[in-house]
C-alpha cells in the first residue's frame, strides 16, 4: 500500500473538555485559559487544555461512551502558557527515583510485561502514529527497561502492519532489549497504548501535555489519516475535510447521525457513508 500523507487539522475553533462536577472547574476570574492548564477532572483523570483561549460555556456532547458534560473553550490560536517549562535535554541523565516516579511505577510486579499493543482490528492510522513518534516511543520504552528489574519490554504488532515493522526494524539495533512479537495479548501483561508512552515521554522531558490524537476517516473508498486536536469536535473536522453526511460509523460499530461528537483517544476510525 502506498503511503498516505497525514492531514493535520490543529486549528480547531473550539475544544470540549469533559468534567464530572461543574463546581470543580478551575476557571480564573478573567476567564482566560492557558494551554496546559488543569481545567477539570473526569473519571479520576485530570483534563488539561490543549489550547489557550477563553471559556465559552458549558454544554454536553455525544461520545463513544454516551453523552457527557463538557467545558467549551474558544481557541485564541496563541498557545499561551501560564508557566514556561524548562525541557530536560537528556532523559537518561534523570535519577532513577525520578524516572520511577514519572513512569508511575509500571514495573511493580515480578516478570511484568509492558506491551505496546495494537487492536486486533488493525487500523492504518496506527502506522502513522508510530512512524511520526518513533524516537520518542523507543526512548521511553528503553529507559523503562533500564530502570525496572525483571521487566520485559515488548512491542506487539498486528501481522498486517508491515509499515510499522519496517519502521521499527530500522531502529531496533539501537534498542536490543525491546522485543517485537505478533502473539495475542497475555492476561498477565500490562498493556499500554502509544498515547500512554508519549505521555510518559512528555513527563520525562518536562514538556507540555500531548494536545493531539490521530484517527482514520474513510469516505467514498478513500482513507484520510488525520492528526487533530485532542477533545475537538467531529463536526469541525468534517467541515475541514469538506465532507457532509448524516450516516457515520465510529470505530466500526457505533452509528451516529449527528456529527456533534467528541474526538478523543477512544476514536480510531470514522466511516462516512
Amino acid at each position: 500500500m502506498n503511503e498516505l500523507e497525514i492531514n493535520s487539522f490543529l486549528t480547531c475553533d473550539y475544544i470540549y473538555l469533559p468534567y464530572d462536577n461543574k463546581d470543580e472547574i478551575n476557571l480564573r476570574s478573567t476567564g482566560m485559559i492557558y494551554k496546559n492548564d488543569h481545567m477539570s477532572n473526569y473519571k479520576n483523570k485530570k483534563q488539561y487544555s490543549p489550547v489557550s483561549g477563553k471559556a465559552y460555556g458549558l454544554s454536553s456532547i455525544n461520545t463513544i461512551n454516551g453523552n457527557i458534560n463538557v467545558l467549551i473553550i474558544e481557541n485564541d490560536f496563541k498557545d499561551k502558557t501560564f508557566k514556561k517549562l524548562i525541557s530536560v535535554k537528556d532523559i537518561y541523565e534523570l535519577e532513577k527515583k525520578k524516572i520511577l516516579e514519572l513512569t508511575e511505577n509500571i514495573g511493580v510486579a515480578n516478570n511484568l510485561t509492558l506491551v505496546l499493543s495494537y487492536d486486533n482490528n488493525f487500523d492504518i492510522k496506527d502506522e502513522y502514529l508510530l512512524k511520526d513518534n518513533i524516537k520518542e516511543i523507543l526512548e521511553t520504552l528503553n529507559i523503562i527497561d533500564q530502570n525496572y528489574e525483571g521487566l520485559t519490554v515488548k512491542i506487539r504488532l498486528n501481522k498486517r502492519d508491515i509499515l510499522s515493522y519496517q519502521t521499527l526494524f530500522s531502529y531496533l539495533g539501537t534498542y536490543p532489549n525491546i522485543e517485537i512479537e505478533f502473539n495475542k495479548t497475555d492476561d498477565n501483561e500490562t498493556c499500554i497504548s502509544i498515547y500512554d508512552v508519549l505521555d510518559i515521554y512528555n513527563k520525562l522531558k518536562n514538556r507540555n501535555f500531548r494536545d493531539y490524537i490521530y484517527l482514520s476517516v474513510k469516505s467514498n473508498s478513500n482513507i484520510t489519516v488525520v492528526k487533530t486536536k485532542r477533545n475537538s469536535n467531529l463536526k469541525d473536522l468534517l467541515v475541514h475535510l469538506n465532507i457532509m453526511s448524516t450516516n457515520i460509523l465510529i470505530n466500526e460499530k457505533l452509528k451516529i447521525e449527528n456529527a456533534n461528537f467528541l474526538l478523543d483517544e477512544n476514536i480510531k476510525t470514522v466511516n462516512i457513508y
